[in-house]
C-alpha cells in the first residue's frame, strides 16, 4: 500500500511541475511582452514602447539621445519572476539602470524562469 502512495505523490508532483511550466509559458507569451531582460537576478518583460525607449537610450546616434532627454527618459517593465510568485510588480527604469540590464530572448526568459522556480522548489524540499 505504501508504494502506491509514493507513486501517487510522485504523479501529483509531476502534474504540479507541468502546471507551473504552463503558467510560466502563459506569463511570458501572453503578456504582450516583446522585450525581455534580467535585472538584479529577476526576469523582466516589457512592451514595444519600452523596447523603443531602451533602444534609443543605448544608441548615441539616435536623434532623441541627448543629455536632457536621457535625464528624463524612462520605461516600465513587469517583474516576471515576482509575477510567477503571484506578486504584481512593475518597475520604472532610467538611463542609470541600462548598463545593468542583460537583454535576453523570450526563450531565454522562459528557461531562466523555469530554472529559478525549479531551484526554489528544490530548496523547499530540503
Amino acid at each position: 500500500m505504501a508504494v502506491n502512495v509514493v507513486k501517487l505523490v510522485k504523479l501529483f508532483e509531476a502534474a504540479l511541475d507541468v502546471l507551473q511550466k504552463n503558467k510560466l509559458k502563459m506569463l511570458v507569451e501572453g503578456g504582450n511582452f516583446v522585450f525581455f531582460f534580467i535585472f538584479s537576478n529577476d526576469v523582466f518583460g516589457a512592451g514595444e514602447g519600452s523596447r523603443v525607449t531602451f533602444a534609443k537610450m543605448k544608441d548615441p546616434q539616435d536623434t532623441d539621445n541627448n543629455p536632457g532627454w536621457l535625464k528624463e527618459a524612462s520605461f516600465t517593465a513587469s517583474n516576471l519572476t515576482k509575477m510567477g510568485q503571484g506578486v504584481q510588480l512593475q518597475m520604472l527604469f532610467t538611463s542609470r539602470d541600462v548598463p545593468n540590464l542583460e537583454v535576453i530572448s523570450k526563450d531565454e526568459a522562459l528557461s531562466t524562469l523555469e530554472a529559478f522556480f525549479q531551484q526554489e522548489k528544490d530548496q523547499e524540499g530540503q
